[in-house]
């Protein structure tokens, strides 16, 4: 738990942008991120990706689970005006998007949203789940 995170916190510090197709740096950083399960190593398959329970400052979290199928085509990590943003897309269209917010004072999470597409259904924009 204490190496999760402080890889997040290393993401989130870095500031930079990063675009990779690779299932091994897939993998670190979805498991820092959101506690991303069930990541096949190797080949970017997901058979079952589930985006749960992501932590904020132990407190606000999101809850409800959503699963992206199919090959990891992209995953990016940007910073903008101190919103830290995880995208996920997959080859079927599906794509989720993560945003943190981070505080400058104390540099911890205040808010996490999530929102992209799930199986052609879109995602409350913004909402905090």
């Amino acid at each position: 738990m204490k190496m999760r995170k402080f890889l997040l916190a290393a993401v989130i510090l870095t500031g930079t942008t990063f675009a990779f197709a690779g299932s091994d740096w897939l993998s670190n950083v979805a498991n820092t991120v959101d506690n991303v399960n069930s990541i096949a190593s190797g080949d970017g398959i997901v058979n079952k990706t589930t985006i749960s329970d992501i932590k904020n400052s132990g407190t606000k979290y999101i809850n409800r689970r959503v699963q992206v199928t199919g090959k990891i085509v992209a995953l990016s990590v940007t910073k903008t005006e101190g919103i830290y943003a995880v995208t996920i897309a997959d080859d079927t269209g599906n794509t989720l998007r993560v945003n943190v917010t981070v505080s400058p004072l104390r540099r911890l999470l205040d808010t996490v949203t999530a929102f992209g597409t799930y199986n052609g259904e879109s995602l409350d924009n913004g909402k905090i789940w």
